[in-house]
């Protein structure tokens, strides 16, 4: 079987439902609240373990709660967890979403994200052979994301993009990807 590599973003989601979004300077009475892992990067991770796969991970956290959780939930997947690194002064990756009528917004601190190192993605594609398979997304460094992606195809993985959320900076990039 090939195995899965992913280079991304792993974020705790607090959602809070709300009857309105609130004007500047409101405090209004929301509902609902939830904690969630997230992340473009964690959540391909997760589906792609949840059908089967030979999946490792390759992200960054805070040595956090947050980041503590994220990374067991990713284990309770049956995800490879050996190459999240646990980045200290700085905070796991948090999104606050509120959720008013059907309609979201979304406000990311990317935290540890911005920590992935060309050295962490050298680290996890020490693992993989050609044919396998690599999976990034945008969420973390554009040009940490490029150089990873060129790694990988020069390498022989089948290269594969979710360009969200969207940048022009990864264009020169595009070519790598299958």
């Amino acid at each position: 079987m090939k195995k899965i590599f992913i280079a991304g973003s792993l974020n705790m989601d607090l959602t809070i439902k709300s009857p309105y979004m609130p004007e500047e300077g409101e405090t209004i009475t929301g509902s609902d609240f939830m904690t969630n892992g997230g992340g473009k990067g964690a959540n391909q991770a997760t589906a792609a373990a949840k059908l089967g796969g030979d999946v490792f991970m390759c992200g960054a956290v805070g040595k956090d709660g947050f980041g503590e959780t994220l990374v067991n939930n990713l284990k309770t997947a049956g995800v490879n967890t050996d190459f999240i690194s646990e980045e200290g002064g700085v905070s796991t990756g948090i999104a606050v979403i509120i959720v008013a009528n059907g309609n979201n917004r979304i406000i990311l601190d990317k935290g540890a994200n911005f920590c992935l190192s060309e050295s962490d993605i050298d680290k996890v594609l020490e693992q993989a052979n050609a044919g396998d398979i690599y999976l990034t997304q945008l969420e973390n460094p554009i040009d940490i994301i490029g150089y990873g992606i060129k790694k990988a195809k020069e390498k022989g993985l089948y290269v594969v993009l979710n360009p969200a959320p969207a940048d022009k900076a990864i264009e020169p990039y595009l070519g790598y990807c299958n």
